[in-house]
């Protein structure tokens, strides 16, 4: 092999294994967890993975082409799918930890804007919570010149009422804008697509 074929399959490697750490999922299926909806990565025991660069950005419907990186175009992924889930899967007996929970994802000029949305959560007493059904995910073309990754987020869920029965359900698609602040993704704006 010459040096060329080497380096190619050592940042595959590596590529590969940052996401087995990150620990990425197939689908999400009625949790709540802090998971997204990503590819995952086999690695046979030698360490060689059994998927590519492309493989990667069409299961994740990522672009093709610019000049971000797998690991952060995917790193910015779970946290625009992870604010999304926070601002619209509740359980509304705890509304201090679900706003919690929300602002982690948001710069820090957002977070009394995000903190807010949880004033008046749970009074009513009809509904006791809502599951997530679906969330999907995809990267969108930034036609500006700047940093910024954008996701549209499509996420479906259902309200349970006080009686745990399934009473209605929704559907909605964010678009987020997210920048490094600190060394991690936040999102920076979201709105209703």
């Amino acid at each position: 092999m010459d040096k060329k074929h080497i380096s190619i399959i050592i940042l595959i490697a590596i590529i590969f294994f940052l996401f087995i750490k990150v620990g990425f999922t197939n689908t999400i299926k009625n949790g709540t967890d802090n998971t997204q909806n990503t590819a995952s990565v086999n690695v046979n025991d030698s360490g060689q993975s059994n998927i590519n660069k492309k493989d990667i950005e069409n299961k994740n419907n990522l672009i093709e082409g610019n000049n971000i990186s797998i690991k952060d175009k995917l790193e910015a992924k779970k946290v625009a799918e992870n604010f999304i889930k926070a601002i619209t899967i509740f359980d509304f007996k705890n509304p201090n930890g679900m706003a919690e929970n929300a602002i982690k994802y948001v710069c820090n000029d957002k977070k009394n804007e995000v903190k807010s949305l949880y004033i008046h959560l749970g009074k009513g007493e009809e509904v006791k919570k809502t599951v997530l059904d679906y969330i999907e995910s995809e990267e969108v073309k930034n036609e500006e010149d700047n940093d910024y990754i954008l996701f549209r987020v499509h996420i479906k869920w259902n309200a349970i009422d006080k009686n745990n029965q399934k009473i209605n359900g929704g559907d909605e698609t964010y678009m987020t804008k997210l920048l490094k602040e600190n060394g991690e993704y936040k999102v920076f704006e979201y709105w209703v697509d």
